[in-house]
């Protein structure tokens, strides 16, 4: 599970997967199964969720352009 890897292995994967590595070959590399990427990548998006949500309040715009 995602929450028992050790800080360094959990960086290794979301730099890879933040590199264009795929989800299989990222498992591969870090030497864990895809599911535990796919959980650490579930966990990683809602932290920034969290935090975008509460960074940004109260924008009032007709248009909104964004990047990946």
């Amino acid at each position: 599970m995602a929450n028992h890897l050790p800080i360094e292995k959990k960086s290794l994967i979301l730099s890879l997967l933040c590199e264009g590595q795929s989800v299989r070959a990222t498992s591969r590399i870090a030497d864990v199964s895809p599911v535990t990427v796919l959980k650490l990548l579930l966990e990683a998006g809602e932290k920034a969720k969290d935090i975008q949500d509460s960074q940004m309040v109260n924008i009032q715009s007709n248009y909104i352009q964004v990047d990946e």
